[in-house]
C-alpha cells in the first residue's frame, strides 16, 4: 500500500485544479487547491503539505517568486511546476534556485502525475525510489 500524501496546488485554471484533485483523490491522497498565491503559501506553511503542485504563469506572481516563498515556509516540501511552455534558460535558474523538483508542461499525462505523487510517497516512507 502507497503512503497517503497530501497534495497543494496552486494553479489559476480551474479546470486542471479539478482535474488534478480527481487524480490525486483517485490515487488515494488528500487535496487542496486554489488560484491564490498568497492562499497557498499560508496553506503550505500551516497544513502538512508533501508536494506543491504550482503553475508559472499566475496573477500578482510569478511561479518561481511563490516556490521561493513556499521554499522559506516549508523547505521540506516537494515542489513540482506545471506551465503551459518551457522556461527559458533564465526562468529555469531561477526555478532551480527556488527549489524546484521537477517541471513538466501542460498537458501532462496522468501517468506522469502519479509517478509524481507514487516518488513522493515513497520518500515519506524512505523506500528507495528508482
Amino acid at each position: 500500500m502507497s503512503e497517503r500524501i497530501f497534495v497543494a496546488h496552486l494553479e489559476d485554471e480551474e479546470s486542471i485544479r479539478g482535474f488534478l484533485e480527481l487524480v490525486a483523490v483517485d490515487e488515494g491522497h488528500g487535496y487542496w487547491g486554489t488560484a491564490a498565491w498568497q492562499q497557498a503559501v499560508r496553506y503550505v506553511k500551516e497544513n502538512p503539505v508533501d508536494l506543491v503542485f504550482l503553475d508559472l504563469g499566475l496573477p500578482g506572481k510569478t511561479g518561481d517568486q511563490v516556490a521561493g516563498n513556499i521554499r522559506e515556509v516549508k523547505p521540506q516540501v516537494k515542489m513540482v511546476v506545471l506551465t503551459a511552455g518551457y522556461p527559458n534558460k533564465d526562468q529555469q535558474s531561477r526555478l532551480e534556485q527556488a527549489g524546484i523538483n521537477e517541471i513538466y508542461q501542460k498537458p501532462v499525462d496522468v501517468d506522469v502525475l502519479v509517478g509524481v505523487m507514487s516518488r513522493v510517497a515513497a520518500l515519506k516512507r524512505n523506500i528507495p525510489v528508482p
